[in-house]
């Protein structure tokens, strides 16, 4: 359990850097049609996030750390998985 949660934990802090990036790339591909539920909701998301993009970047700067900090503590997880006896 410890490993999966180390794992999801880090793979929930990678994706989140490039949101804008995968976004983008997302919605310029039509990997889903407009029309269907999920490319709607990925098109007023994209939009949000261009909008916030181009007018308020500084937010950005707490949605990297906040990645960031999903990466360090999955990363505390990996001494208690090593040694559960001694890291109580």
């Amino acid at each position: 359990m410890i490993i999966l949660f180390v794992v999801l934990l880090i793979l929930s802090g990678a994706t989140a850097f490039a949101n804008y990036t995968e976004l983008k790339w997302m919605v310029s591909t039509q990997l889903f049609a407009d029309d269907s539920l999920i490319g709607s909701w990925l098109t007023k998301v994209w939009l949000a996030i261009k909008d916030t993009n181009d007018n308020h970047q500084l937010l950005f700067y707490g949605y990297d750390w906040l990645a960031f900090a999903h990466i360090v503590i999955g990363l505390a997880f990996i001494g208690p998985y090593r040694d559960p006896v001694r890291n109580k």
